[in-house]
């Protein structure tokens, strides 16, 4: 990932990103995201930034339980699609921003988080009269992740960090969302992801060959 002179899209130039979680468009998404620093930009600019998806959304259904019902039921609909060598490609899915997982005691807890401003598809099956008050909890969730809104603390949500060259981010892309500061120069990641059954089933072995006492 490196900026292009013909971008296929902001991931691919010098700009700042917004915060996002990855793949959105599609149904079922990897839960694990590698991002490996092969070159950093010289210069001011180019740092990773993280926020949690999850302490965002707490934060909103204790201030705002209103927007917090909207973002937890109403339908985002995300789409991709261009075209990579030969293949085209026109990838599209709906979810709600945030997703939760109901417990056999009826106690539920967050799953995911799916949240894309740059792939949030124009097309919305929305109520009419609904419009306004998506949109506003949509901002709400922004606000809280970009540290913008005074009353949350953005230092328990937000962490940045300029990665140097060798140096790998491994993160859950289920729970956090990330972003990029602008930057000029030469700057190149590569990326990757993992399915958390590849990664857990992995650790079991290793704990396994390691007589290591874990069992779940």
């Amino acid at each position: 990932m490196r900026a292009e002179a013909k971008p296929r899209n902001l991931g691919y130039t010098s700009d700042r990103l917004d915060f996002h979680t990855d793949l959105p468009y599609m149904h079922e998404q990897p839960g694990v995201q590698a991002l490996l620093c092969q070159v950093q930009a010289s210069g001011p600019g180019g740092d990773s930034l993280f926020a949690d998806g999850f302490s965002a959304a707490e934060h909103i259904r204790r201030s705002r339980p209103d927007l917090f019902r909207l973002l937890t039921t109403v339908p985002v609909r995300f789409r991709d699609r261009g075209q990579l060598a030969d293949r085209r490609f026109d990838l599209v899915a709906t979810h709600a921003t945030i997703e939760l997982d109901c417990q056999p005691d009826g106690e539920w807890c967050y799953r995911r988080v799916h949240f894309s401003n740059q792939q949030r598809d124009l097309l919305q099956a929305w109520p009419l009269a609904d419009v306004q008050l998506i949109y506003d909890a949509l901002k709400a969730f922004n606000d809280v992740i970009e540290g913008r809104d005074i009353s949350s603390d953005s230092s328990k949500v937000q962490l940045q960090v300029k990665l140097r060259s060798g140096e790998m981010a491994l993160f859950d892309n289920s729970r956090l969302l990330h972003s990029r500061t602008g930057f000029s120069g030469e700057r190149q990641l590569a990326g990757a992801y993992l399915l958390w059954d590849e990664v857990l089933s992995r650790r079991r072995t290793l704990e396994s060959q390691l007589q290591i006492g874990r069992q779940d």
